[in-house]
């Protein structure tokens, strides 16, 4: 007598009916868990999916910063990027006023003065990293939030807020964001800029969420200087100095001396030059000890011309910078800029 075949559950007919793609030799498959993309900031416009990381890996690494790639990939000659990745920290003061936790605007800003990319700051709750270019009198910013924790981060806001000169001297377009970032996730948020006419000081990011009940709020000065938007130039020892003595006006210079933080290198001096935006000169000064370089700042309204002499004095480890332009506050900004960092 033959046998009787197999009864099929009348639960499982049914649902091979409905979703019959489901259904495979009368077992259902399980759903497939989608990956999470790598946070990393090393392309524009956004980060593309890569190996998946860890867990534990991946929250002490969002943004994919803190540890440099071994073969990091040389930019081209041609990239307005100087792409430069440090395992650093913003180390700045960390206080509550009113119950809610603020981070004071100047963190992680200085350390953006000769590179554009980078973490901006990192706490035990957030990594936010930037990644910048700019051209001429335009630039743009991608920003990259990081959620470090294990919960759920709600009601994420995060604008650019202007103030005094700052509200007519740059033009700032914000993409909207989105107000949730899942646990060891990522948002990436993209800001333009366009210069109008010259400043001195920086945009703030304004950064809100509410995490395990509780509200936070970030302000952080964003890496925006008019030295973003100049450009180098070079002439020849008769133009510069030739225009050096036309700006003999007060309002025109700025100097400042100071004492040296760091050994007076000439590489590394030359260097950071170039990363400013104001490449050096060669055989211009008549002390060879001495830097001079020239820049053009673009701005919409016009092109302001710079002229910079940086002069060590190797004995005593002081500088005396003096930086001339047909602008007052060009001059102020780059004198401030570069006072702290050699």
């Amino acid at each position: 007598m033959p046998p009787f075949p197999e009864r099929e559950s009348s639960i499982l007919a049914k649902l091979k009916k409905k979703k019959p793609e489901a259904i495979e030799g009368g077992d259902i498959k399980p759903s497939q868990a989608s990956k999470m993309p790598a946070a990393q900031i090393s392309s524009l416009p956004l980060p593309t999916e890569t190996e998946s990381k860890p867990p534990e890996q991946q929250a002490a690494d969002l943004l994919g910063l803190s540890t440099p790639a071994t073969n990091p990939t040389p930019p081209s000659a041609n990239s307005v990027l100087i792409d430069v990745f440090e395992a650093t920290q913003a180390a700045g003061q960390t206080f509550k006023q009113n119950g809610i936790h603020t981070i004071s605007a100047d963190e992680g800003f200085n350390k953006f003065v000769f590179k554009n990319s980078g973490v901006l700051l990192e706490n035990d709750m957030m990594q936010i990293g930037v990644k910048s270019e700019y051209k001429r009198n335009y630039g743009r910013l991608m920003v990259f939030y990081g959620n470090k924790t294990t919960f759920q981060i709600i009601g994420f806001n995060a604008t650019v807020v202007t103030g005094g000169n700052l509200d007519t001297a740059l033009h700032v377009q914000v993409q909207p964001v989105e107000s949730v970032i899942e646990n060891n996730g990522q948002l990436q948020q993209l800001i333009n800029f366009e210069c109008l006419t010259e400043f001195s000081e920086a945009p703030v990011l304004q950064v809100q969420f509410i995490l395990s009940g509780n509200m936070h709020n970030f302000s952080i000065k964003l890496p925006v200087m008019l030295s973003k938007f100049s450009e180098s130039t070079v002439m020849d020892s008769a133009t510069f100095f030739q225009r050096w003595k036309q700006l003999n006006q007060n309002q025109q210079e700025c100097q400042k001396i100071f004492k040296a933080t760091q050994p007076i290198d000439k590489a590394a001096i030359t260097q950071k030059l170039i990363g400013f935006g104001v490449g050096a000169i060669d055989s211009i000064d008549p002390n060879p000890d001495n830097y001079v370089a020239a820049a053009i700042i673009h701005t919409r309204a016009q092109q302001i011309g710079c002229l910079l002499r940086l002069e060590p004095n190797i004995q005593a480890e002081m500088y005396r910078l003096t930086v001339r332009s047909t602008k007052e506050m060009a001059s102020k900004a780059f004198c401030e800029l570069l006072e702290s960092q050699f």
